[in-house]
């Protein structure tokens, strides 16, 4: 028989320490790399790149369906490229490399 007032709570983990050494790291990050340029919104890269493609109506959702998503940098929702990354795209496409711009965007263009 259980009499009342003799129920006692388990005992609490010990507080894990955090080193703070540990929690910066141990290198500094860098926001952008000096080779690659400035980042480019995928709403900026029509006006600034891609002048002379005619004939896409919604030249942001071309951007984002044909620019290579392994070059892209997720910021919140957006998404952005760096200048370098966009450059060689656009050469890939003037040059006519399938291979390099995907076969649906050398399409869209000629």
């Amino acid at each position: 028989m259980k009499t009342k007032g003799t129920h006692r709570a388990a005992p609490r983990p010990a507080a894990r320490v955090i080193d703070a050494s540990a929690r910066l790291g141990s290198a500094p990050a860098t926001l952008q790399p000096p080779s690659k340029g400035r980042l480019y919104y995928d709403f900026e890269i029509p006006d600034a790149f891609l002048e002379g493609l005619p004939g896409i109506k919604n030249k942001v959702r071309w951007v984002r369906e044909h620019l290579p998503r392994a070059t892209c940098k997720k910021i919140g929702r957006q998404s952005a490229w760096y200048e370098a990354d966009i450059r060689a795209f656009v050469d890939s496409l003037s040059r006519g490399d399938a291979a390099g711009a995907g076969g649906d965007a050398q399409r869209a263009v000629g």
